[in-house]
């Protein structure tokens, strides 16, 4: 079983909000966007515990105020056992569930904390309020409203027409073939299946979060309830221990030790428990004559030992616990433990068990590069069997050609709601899905377009250089702006990336060379040598069009006369002597801003400068 859609409404900041999940989702976006309200909304469905929910939950922006949160999951790929175990609640193989919090009002009209309801699922009921009756009311006069309605097949049918006998032994199956004629409709209910917490958390998937917190020993706890807890258990096969016979052995002589059968009366003057029951017990009678009081001791099994009694030491030259390296040893242990991890998941993949979601907020804490793009290697393993969700501030976790995985999340205005871009859909052919990861491959910082408020897209080295001093010279910051000057790797690869920021929604410039050229009067005259050339100069200037047909409604085009170096006044001798990019800097150090061609920096600023 896995997750196929959530549906949030009413809960923080997320008004109305439905979102698809593959076997990864990547949340990205700016702080206060939402991010963890998605996360904390799917700990709070998965948590049967959960009964209540503080005012503070509830969507509350502007004007508007909810009275309900409702999250709702939709499940596929059921194992066939799920599937015989949710038959009566399926669409289409798929399961949906549903939980809803209302708000309670307090004594003074005012609307307070909520109150978390059950599981409900959806159960397909007949659109005919007939066929809705429950066997108990099958009577003479139903059966005749059915006969009036319906034709009945004959294994219902007595000597003079339908019986109540024969209505009530074949109601499951008279009623789904009479279904079919006015159809079934889709309502959600309490279930009996999952309608109970205890039950619940047997049935659905667990949900492992990891949150992104400032101390690392706490997500490193082995206890029950927590992430690395689980996985360790997974881990940690009790039965596969050669010394797990000998233990429990011993466990059972420390249990009889502590709780000793002992007859009537029969008191040890060393005994001190037994001088404890028979104090307790001569005091406890002047009230309940004729009873005894007995005192145990519960003896913890060694599964529970091992949870909670296992200690991690690291020897890097200091032998010491986990807790007291530093949190980058720390988070590094987390990731050698999800390698681990990771490796039982493939060889032990054939084996039936409870699935997981797992979901970590800000996987890159205290790792540096190398070990982050590691970590996202891992997950990705992991996420080939069991759903990963992440959210990340950072590039090395967003694998772009792999769009499918990534989630935008956004907010406009810090009094609008949440919303989010994504997609399922072939943006790329075949030809071009296979580019896009190359180029994707040479220079995974493009990555930052996912990161950036806006995003400067440029044709090469040269721009992503010098803009940010042209900016700078404007007496505008890029950093503090957010904004990301990002070089394509040539015009050529240029729509690529306008593709991908048109889906997401990223505000961008593309800002691309003209690249004239003159035909020549007689093609025919040109060796082949200069007929490829002129072939390449073409194809290059073909692609101001499609560039221009490119951009979408959150995309802005500036087109340089001639090409970008001509801009700054750079010579071609400069550019051969020193190279395009140092050439272009060095020059941009001389020259004034009045210098460069004022149309340019009028569209420029104003890019920079709108919302």
């Amino acid at each position: 079983m896995r997750i196929n859609t959530v549906s949030i409404r009413g809960f923080k900041s997320l008004r109305d909000l439905n979102i698809e999940i593959n076997d990864m989702l990547v949340l990205i976006g700016a702080n206060n966007a939402g991010k963890f309200n998605i996360l904390e909304a799917l700990d709070l469905f998965f948590t049967p515990s959960r009964c209540s929910v503080s005012s503070d939950m509830f969507y509350q922006l502007g004007n508007e105020n909810c009275e309900e949160i409702e999250i709702t999951v939709e499940f596929e790929q059921l194992t066939n056992a799920e599937k015989e175990r949710f038959s009566k609640h399926l669409e289409r193989d798929k399961f949906r569930v549903r939980r809803v919090a209302r708000r309670e009002q307090s004594e003074d009209n005012t609307l307070g904390d909520g109150s978390l309801g059950p599981f409900l699922s959806v159960v397909q009921k007949p659109n005919d309020p007939l066929l809705c009756k429950k066997k108990s009311e099958i009577n003479s006069t139903f059966v005749q409203e059915l006969e009036d309605k319906y034709s009945l097949p004959s294994y219902v049918q007595g000597m003079k027409g339908a019986t109540v006998t024969n209505v009530k032994d074949n109601w499951e199956t008279l009623r789904e073939e009479l279904s079919k004629i006015e159809g079934m409709s889709s309502e959600f209910e309490e279930s009996t299946v999952i309608g109970y917490p205890a039950v619940a958390q047997g049935n659905l998937p667990k949900f492992l979060w990891l949150p992104a917190v400032k101390d690392a020993t706490d997500e490193l706890k082995i206890t029950q309830k927590t992430l690395f807890g689980e996985v360790f258990k997974q881990i940690l096969d009790t039965e596969a221990l050669g010394f797990a016979a000998t233990v429990r052995e011993k466990l059972d002589e420390i249990h009889t030790a502590l709780n000793p059968t002992r007859s009537e009366g029969s008191i040890s003057e060393s005994d001190a428990i037994s001088i404890f029951e028979s104090e307790i017990t001569e005091l406890y009678q002047d009230h309940m004559p004729d009873t005894t009081v007995h005192l145990g001791f519960h003896v913890p099994t060694m599964e529970k030992i091992l949870l909670s009694g296992s200690i991690i030491r690291i020897n890097d030259g200091f032998l010491s616990t986990l807790e007291h390296k530093g949190h980058g040893a720390q988070r590094l242990f987390m990731l050698s433990l999800l390698r681990l991890y990771a490796k039982r998941l493939v060889l032990n993949s054939g084996e039936s068990e409870r699935t997981f979601i797992l979901a970590i907020e800000e996987p890159e804490i205290y790792l540096h590069p190398p070990a982050q793009r590691k970590l996202f290697s891992i997950l990705k393993s992991i996420s080939s069997q069991r759903q990963v969700i992440l959210c990340t501030h950072s590039p090395y976790f967003i694998n772009m050609p792999e769009y499918r995985n990534i989630c935008v999340v956004s907010r406009s205005r810090r009094d609008h709601p949440t919303s989010v871009f994504q997609t399922n859909e072939d943006l790329f052919n075949a030809s071009e899905r296979d580019d896009f990861k190359l180029i994707s491959q040479i220079d995974p910082t493009r990555s930052e377009i996912f990161f950036s408020k806006k995003v400067i897209l440029v044709e090469g080295d040269t721009e992503r250089l010098t803009l940010p001093i042209v900016a700078e010279r404007m007496e505008i910051d890029f950093a503090s702006e957010g904004v990301t000057v990002i070089e394509s790797g040539g015009k050529t690869i240029i729509p690529f990336f306008m593709t991908i920021m048109n889906t997401f929604n990223i505000p961008y410039l593309v800002i691309y060379d003209e690249d004239p050229f003159e035909e020549p009067d007689d093609i025919t005259a040109l060796d082949e040598v200069e007929r490829s050339k002129l072939s390449g100069k073409r194809r290059i200037y073909a692609f101001n069009e499609r560039i221009e047909t490119e951009k979408g409604d959150n995309g802005h085009t500036l087109m340089v006369s001639g090409d970008y170096e001509k801009l700054l006044g750079v010579s071609r001798s400069q550019s051969d002597k020193k190279g395009k990019s140092l050439a272009a800097y060095r020059k941009l150090k001389e020259i004034n801003l009045s210098d460069i061609d004022s149309g340019f920096l009028d569209s420029f600023k104003e890019f920079l400068e709108g919302n």
